[in-house]
């Protein structure tokens, strides 16, 4: 059995971590043990006293005293370390995929949609953030091949004139998002094509060719589609038919995508279409559920609360850097991800305090769980197992692959197709 001596040791060693601002709860503490063990006689008392006292450092005290613990320049540096890392704004893209290859050079690939104003503006935005925090040196690019030189913009010396250029250019797909960011930026030297040489040369002569037989192609294309037309109303039944005319409506922007995808799926449920195959597509099935139930007059009444409230627990020099990062609150998409971090770090319970403001920052995060990329694919899929499951005879299920298969024909011979649907045609 230990001594007396020996037990107020043991409470000693245990407590002299506590200093500072603490030095009253650990005089308390030890003040309260050692009470203890000149009033409790018996060996089973004491063995009761001690195990209550190690619950209630492990279980009850650590957390709390850790809390205490944490002072105002450790949640200012965590703040600082929160937003001073990179980003990406919900709303110009997302992180779809990474992987460790062991070394210390860092490869970000920016997947794009060719010839799409919107996508190419927000890769230029995307690189400006890269480039405010790890000032690049080189951008890399497919479809071209050596140095790639901007400068040539400076040659309109009439500024109004040269944005309106840039911008007509960048909207009719002439230029793309990284050519967009070289030249706002200025940085004329900035962009390297990873091509081969060769083989680009021969490519761009390729392409002069289609763009050549361009007209003929697109004269026939017409003619190709009226005979498919023909060939479904032939040999389309009711399910197939049905399908056809919802995703006519939905491309001619006549049917809500809520609605497009709850009838693809309640197809897909018909048809015993198995669903767990399109992740994507069940995800934004849910959030499309989950956007129905955000008050958003609330979301915004809330967010502005919050942000007061972090303004009188931050120092004056974390509120500022944090109008700084996100430019006077301006850029709100790139607030939304740091918002949870930063509630956490001042023991804001947003659930409690801001639950319709929670709910919608959880619809922010399972939204940058979508692929739209794949999203698009799954749906294209999700439609190609839907016709073959409609499709009772062999002649029907052939005009389905057909009806398919014609929009990769046509991006095909139009020069318009994506490395994947390359490998499908």
């Amino acid at each position: 059995m230990a001594s007396k001596k020996q037990i107020k040791e043991f409470f000693v060693k245990k407590t002299e971590k506590l200093s500072g601002r603490f030095k009253k709860l650990k005089s308390q503490i030890l003040s309260a043990m050692f009470y203890c063990l000149e009033t409790v006689q018996s060996f089973k008392k004491v063995v009761a006293v001690l195990t209550v006292t190690a619950f209630l450092f492990t279980s009850v005290f650590s957390q709390a005293l850790h809390a205490l613990a944490v002072t105002d320049g450790d949640i200012t540096r965590q703040v600082k370390l929160t937003l001073d890392g990179l980003t990406i704004p919900y709303s110009l893209g997302r992180i779809t995929d990474g992987r460790c290859f062991d070394s210390d050079k860092v490869v970000i690939n920016i997947q794009d949609l060719h010839c799409h104003s919107e996508v190419q503006r927000n890769i230029s935005r995307i690189l400006e953030l890269l480039d405010e925090k790890y000032h690049l040196n080189k951008v890399y690019i497919e479809g071209s091949a050596g140095n790639i030189d901007t400068s040539w913009v400076n040659l309109i010396e009439n500024k109004a004139l040269r944005e309106k250029i840039i911008n007509t250019f960048v909207e009719a797909g002439r230029i793309s998002g990284t050519e967009y960011y070289s030249i706002k930026a200025n940085k004329p030297h900035l962009l390297v094509g990873i091509e081969n040489n060769e083989l680009y040369k021969e490519n761009v002569l390729r392409l002069g060719k289609i763009i050549e037989s361009q007209k003929e192609i697109q004269a026939k294309m017409p003619q190709v589609k009226q005979n498919l037309s023909k060939l479904r109303e032939k040999y389309f039944e009711k399910g197939n038919e049905k399908l056809d005319e919802l995703t006519a409506r939905y491309s001619q922007g006549k049917i809500s995508s809520e609605k497009y995808y709850k009838l693809l799926t309640k197809y897909a449920d018909k048809q015993q279409v198995n669903l767990s195959d399109f992740p994507n597509i069940n995800e934004y099935l849910v959030l499309i559920k989950e956007q129905r139930h955000i008050n958003y007059k609330k979301v915004s009444k809330q967010l502005t609360d919050l942000i007061n409230q972090l303004k009188e627990k931050m120092p004056y020099a974390t509120y500022k850097f944090l109008l700084e990062k996100t430019k006077d609150l301006s850029h709100m998409d790139q607030l939304y991800s740091n918002l949870l971090e930063l509630s956490n770090l001042y023991k804001i319970n947003l659930e409690y305090q801001f639950p319709e403001l929670n709910k919608f920052l959880g619809f922010v995060k399972s939204n940058q769980n979508i692929n739209p990329l794949e999203l698009v694919s799954e749906e294209r899929g999700l439609i190609r197992e839907l016709h073959y499951s409609f499709s009772k005879t062999i002649a029907e299920q052939e005009v389905a692959f057909i009806s398919d298969f014609y929009s990769f024909l046509e991006s095909y011979l139009e020069n318009k197709i994506s490395a994947k649907d390359y490998a499908f045609y």
